[in-house]
């Protein structure tokens, strides 16, 4: 049953991408990427009793351009990175 709540938030998180989300971000700007996550996604983890998103990485032709701290926003690191399990504040190397 977890994976349906995993499926639902990715679901609501590009439903935000679509013409009836709220965003005011451009699509495809990495703004509009936090905004799915916070205002979409990890709402929708919570109520299904799932850990939040706490990275981002925006992918180019199939490899990480740079990866958001979805606690902090303005932590931003090229590459791809993940949180640090006992400080999700915190990004680590892959």
């Amino acid at each position: 049953m977890r994976r349906y709540g995993y499926i639902k938030s990715y679901i609501h998180h590009e439903f935000e991408h679509t013409r009836f989300g709220t965003s005011s971000y451009k699509a495809g700007d990495m703004m509009d990427e936090i905004a799915a996550v916070k205002k979409l996604e990890n709402p929708v983890r919570a109520l299904n009793r799932l850990e939040p998103r706490y990275t981002y990485t925006q992918m180019e032709g199939g490899s990480p351009v740079q990866t958001v701290n979805m606690i902090d926003t303005s932590k931003r690191v090229k590459g791809g990175t993940t949180f640090c399990k006992n400080d999700p504040s915190q990004l680590v190397e892959n």
